[in-house]
């Protein structure tokens, strides 16, 4: 029995001697692979943000009939009793709701 697996082997040697060299090379290619890319390390993200400009006057205009907080999104009619809570250096005034809309605020709820 164990000379018939001899001769089976020796019959097949080259071929079993192939696949034996391309699986060590198939796992030498892999395993530097893996670690080429430790050595790497991980890369940090970094995201900006990107700050907007709003082309709206800088102080109180006496048409002025809206108004929105730099930090927030949403603007509110001028006798609004929420625009006591915004800071006055955070305020931008409107003439009007469109300029708001299209500066990227929404209006109020609460008024």
């Amino acid at each position: 029995m164990l000379t018939r697996l001899q001769e089976k082997i020796k019959a097949w040697e080259n071929d079993i001697f192939i696949v034996l060299i391309s699986i060590l090379a198939i796992l030498i290619i892999v395993g530097s692979g893996v670690l080429y890319e430790k050595s790497r390390g991980k890369k940090e993200i970094i995201y900006e943000q990107q700050a907007f400009s709003v082309n709206a006057a800088a102080g109180p205009i006496e048409d002025t009939h809206f108004i929105a907080s730099r930090n927030g999104s949403k603007y509110y009619p001028a006798g609004c009793a929420s625009i006591n809570r915004i800071k006055t250096e955070n305020k931008i005034y409107f003439n009007d709701e469109a300029s708001a809309q299209k500066a990227g605020f929404e209006p109020s709820t609460q008024c």
